[in-house]
């Protein structure tokens, strides 16, 4: 996203942890990536059945083998 945008990650993360807010203009291409109106990123209207235009990617669980061993 942030790539996308041309901002740094860790802006993103302040928007995200609601530490800080994008410009309005940054807001209506946050808005375009996602398919929905700004009032949907302003928080005013809420998400429903709206199909995301970036891709969404899932990543598979990978066991990293740690077990818990009880102490005797």
């Amino acid at each position: 996203m942030a790539n996308r945008l041309g901002v740094a990650p860790t802006t993103v993360s302040s928007w995200e942890r609601g530490a800080a807010y994008p410009l309005m203009t940054t807001a209506k291409s946050i808005a375009d990536i996602f398919g929905v109106p700004v009032s949907v990123i302003a928080g005013e209207k809420e998400i429903s059945n709206i199909a995301p235009s970036m891709p969404v990617h899932s990543y598979k669980y990978l066991d990293a083998g740690f077990h818990v061993v009880p102490l005797n």
